[in-house]
């Protein structure tokens, strides 16, 4: 009983970030049914963490638990060498795609489609596992794991994860700075690892995939501001919330955040972000702790590294909060692995010695960040206070406007209710950017134009990089009829030719029959030609010209005809135009 007493420090957080799940990844949903598929697939993670971990008295019985690990990985890629021809995996370079036609020597079993991201998040952490089990067999059962090593790492080539092959190999480097003997050995590995980190972002720097992460997790992190505390929910809420508070849009443009950690904090707020990163340092300090004290088996490093090839490759993509129910007891079956491997190796080192040291969580460091984190509470009461508000008011406006079944007069009470909250912030604090974007952009969606540009622009003074107050600002300028202020600001977002195209969107729009507001479609349309002035297109100058007409303006519809009649002199529809406001 002393050495499962022993892991209560990872118990405890493992349960939290349970707790986490089973609360906030379903309450703040604006869905609930959205997530409770993901929702269980934490639960089950966590399940597992504590049958591995607390189960196997002995290495043995450990060491079968790997081998069913290494088997069911080995039926996965059996799967995917197998069936790759049927996976339409369509964006694998040709010499990938040719390899896997070869070796698919199997009638299509009409497997599921996994995404190959999600096929080599559970491939990847099984492939330390492999190599341990490998070195600690003998004769056919080591030729058998080698095989089944390669197979994986096969399967791993035809899923062309490229976060798979940078968690490996930062996964190895690590491996042998804190296990090789030699100090020359691990400081040369040392070397190549910050060598080749650097040699990583030197060659992403500039590049299409590189620009395009950066941009979706400085957004998604704007986004996680608002829903500090209690995240979005989990499953597939993040598309929508995502593109109507992250980037002003109606359609979704991303299904997840592609970050383990960012997919934990909108998932299950705060406290989950909080648990998992407390069980993530506390493994690395029992494993410090265990390489110490104790010799742990091969099949203990298997495990850790395993969860580290898990994490860094978490750092470019979270397929675990998609294909959850069978990723996440993955990786916690093996963060389970490790604590019982590190529980049993401590056991055995206690009773040849009593007096090895068997605490590893830091407590008095603990402590420490503890009181900062109270005395840090303490000072910034106001700030904390006006993110709670503000998150109260994300939510409830995420369901007015998300939320199914709701009638006009539900609705219109969650808005109402949201910019309550919001106005709480403010009195908190007038400058917190978060309240003060989604007061103004809720203003705007509501139509109360004038109300809306005050709190955007105090946004923007603290957020210059946000997009959402980038573009909610310049809309709500739009709406105001303010359209050099308003093309100023869409020439500051990361693609300002879309934003004019949606102008041109917005403009038709204003213009419908549904809609009949010719004034605010001239104001789109004007502000689309101001972003770029030395465009010339008649259809749109027209368009301006017929709004303003429809909204009464004549003295600037006749503007707009005349300079159409200066750049084509014989445009009938402007002459004509021109001939009814009393002007030949």
């Amino acid at each position: 009983m002393r050495g499962h007493r022993w892991l209560l420090p990872l118990d405890l957080l493992v349960g939290l970030f349970a707790l986490s799940a089973a609360v906030l990844g379903v309450v703040p949903s604006y869905n609930p049914e959205l997530s409770y598929t993901v929702q269980a697939g934490v639960l089950l993670g966590c399940a597992v963490y504590f049958v591995v971990a607390h189960g196997p008295t002995g290495w043995d019985s450990l060491w079968w638990i790997g081998r069913l690990l290494m088997l069911a990985g080995i039926g996965v890629a059996a799967l995917v060498a197998l069936q790759y021809a049927y996976l339409a995996w369509g964006e694998s370079p040709s010499f990938v795609q040719r390899a896997g036609n070869l070796t698919t020597l199997l009638p299509d079993l009409s497997i599921p489609r996994w995404h190959p991201n999600a096929a080599a998040t559970f491939l990847e952490i099984m492939i330390p596992l492999g190599i341990g089990l490998a070195l600690s067999s003998r004769r056919l059962l080591r030729l058998f794991w080698t095989l089944g090593t390669l197979l994986w790492l096969y399967a791993l080539v035809l899923t062309f994860s490229r976060g798979a092959g940078v968690g490996l190999g930062v996964t190895f480097l690590v491996a042998v700075i804190v296990l090789a003997r030699r100090r020359p050995v691990r400081i040369g590995a040392a070397v190549l690892l910050v060598a080749g980190i650097g040699g990583v972002l030197l060659s992403a720097a500039g590049s299409d995939w590189a620009l395009s992460r950066w941009i979706l997790y400085r957004n998604s992190l704007f986004v996680a501001g608002d829903y500090a505390f209690t995240g979005i929910g989990l499953g597939s809420t993040f598309p929508l919330v995502y593109s109507r508070y992250g980037l002003l849009i109606q359609v979704m443009q991303l299904s997840y955040p592609h970050n383990l950690f960012l997919s934990v904090w909108m998932g299950q707020g705060l406290p989950g972000l909080a648990a998992f990163g407390g069980m993530i340092v506390t493994l690395y300090l029992m494993v410090r702790r265990v390489i110490r004290s104790a010799k742990p088996r091969r099949l203990f490093h298997a495990a850790w590294l395993g969860v580290t090839t898990a994490l860094i490759h978490g750092l470019f993509d979270s397929r675990y909060y998609v294909e959850s129910w069978w990723l996440l007891p993955s990786l916690f079956g093996l963060i389970g692995l490790a604590a019982a491997g590190g529980r049993i190796a401590m056991t055995h080192a206690l009773k040849h010695d009593a007096a090895v040291p068997t605490p590893y969580f830091p407590l008095r460091p603990a402590a420490s960040i503890s009181i900062a984190l109270l005395v840090g509470a303490l000072v910034f009461n106001r700030e904390l206070r006006a993110a709670w508000y503000t998150n109260l008011g994300a939510l409830a406006e995420t369901r007015a406007e998300l939320g199914e079944g709701l009638t006009d007069t539900q609705r219109a009470a969650l808005n109402s209710e949201a910019q309550d909250y919001y106005q709480q912030a403010l009195a908190l604090n007038p400058d917190w950017p978060n309240a003060n974007r989604r007061s103004g952009w809720l203003a705007a969606k509501l139509e109360n134009f004038a109300q809306a540009v005050a709190p955007l622009e105090t946004a923007y003074r603290s957020e210059p990089s946000n997009p959402a107050t980038i573009k909610g600002l310049g809309l709500a300028y739009v709406w105001n009829g303010q359209t050099e202020n308003a093309a100023r600001m869409f020439l500051l977002l990361d693609d300002p030719q879309a934003m004019a195209e949606e102008l041109l969107v917005w403009g038709w729009w204003r213009g419908s029959p549904e809609q009949q507001q010719p004034l605010l479609s001239a104001y789109a349309y004007e502000t689309a030609l101001a972003m770029y002035p030395d465009v010339v297109s008649l259809p749109v100058w027209q368009a301006i010209a017929d709004a303003y007409r429809s909204a009464g303006k004549n003295e600037l519809a006749r503007q707009w005809y005349s300079r159409i009649l200066e750049e084509e002199p014989e445009h009938a529809a402007a002459r004509q135009a021109l001939a009814q406001l009393g002007e030949t």
